[in-house]
């Protein structure tokens, strides 16, 4: 565990306005977390590659039964272990006593596949630059790889992790295809085949900005829309008459200091929020 909070201080976790806050939530999820059950009793899955036996029921498993399915793996495809008859499963060497044994029915658990998904892509020296899911993955993805890649070769599997909320309806549901809740934003473009108003992409863009970037849940309905197209009328209001009261006007680096000092302080707080803004807008991975 506590080689775990120590790789773990060494990511970086975005966004950073709530890094310190995921951290916590990470390693608390770590420190409650209880022993790791890999098997799972389900008719899918990957098999664990261990054979019983008749009597005992004492496991049989060791590297070279192991290695012997991995050929057969190769051979045979995905769905050697429920097609090949027993006796094929087992290295020759135990062909006098492949029929006191059955072959386990357990599956791995889905989290120990994905978890150590890094082990295909990177050697043992090698780590991902970036890994990112929603904020369920703490007790997750995250959670599994970082477990996995640890034990197996004492390091953290990513340099980095990105974190995000998800869409949330007006009751504050999250979105799914099985709840109907889904908002699609080519619908909010376009419009939808029910009727439902055309907001245009100036509208989506605005609801991004002001409503899917400072919680962890960005909620989404009609009403929101609706204030977020009046917001983005006024905008263009705003920027309309001032377009319009400085169609004529003409600029030259004398008239700058011979601006009062009020106009000086406005521009340069306008200079602030243009370089804030454009550091926002990039993100540092």
């Amino acid at each position: 565990m506590l080689n775990l909070k120590q790789l773990l201080d060494t990511v970086k976790i975005q966004p950073q306005i709530r890094s310190e806050m995921y951290r916590k939530v990470m390693i608390n999820q770590l420190q409650k977390r209880p022993y790791w059950c890999i098997s799972r009793q389900r008719k899918w899955g990957v098999p664990i590659p261990v054979f019983y036996h008749h009597q005992t029921k004492e496991p049989l498993i060791n590297q070279n039964i192991i290695d012997h399915l991995c050929a057969k793996l190769q051979e045979n495809g995905s769905d050697f272990w429920w097609q090949l008859p027993q006796n094929q499963l087992l290295p020759p060497e135990y062909s006098d006593k492949a029929k006191d044994y059955i072959k386990g029915e357990d599956i791995l658990d889905i989290w120990f596949d994905s978890g150590i998904s890094w082990s295909y892509l990177f050697n043992d020296s090698q780590v991902a630059d970036l890994y990112l899911e929603g904020v369920d993955q703490f007790t997750g993805w995250f959670q599994s790889s970082l477990i996995t890649s640890t034990a197996l070769r004492d390091r953290c599997p990513f340099k980095e992790i990105l974190v995000h909320g998800f869409a949330v309806d007006e009751k504050g549901e999250k979105m799914s295809k099985s709840l109907g809740n889904v908002v699609d934003p080519v619908d909010v473009v376009l419009g939808g085949k029910a009727g439902q108003n055309a907001y245009g992409v100036d509208v989506l863009r605005w609801w991004v900005a002001c409503h899917a970037n400072q919680t962890t849940m960005a909620s989404v309905s009609t009403n929101i829309l609706n204030q977020s197209k009046d917001e983005v009328q006024k905008i263009r209001s705003i920027l309309r008459f001032a377009i319009s009261a400085l169609s004529d006007y003409q600029y030259d680096e004398e008239d700058f200091q011979h601006t009062r000092l009020v106009d000086r302080y406005i521009l340069h707080l306008l200079y602030q929020i243009h370089g804030k803004n454009s550091q926002i807008l990039v993100l540092r991975i």
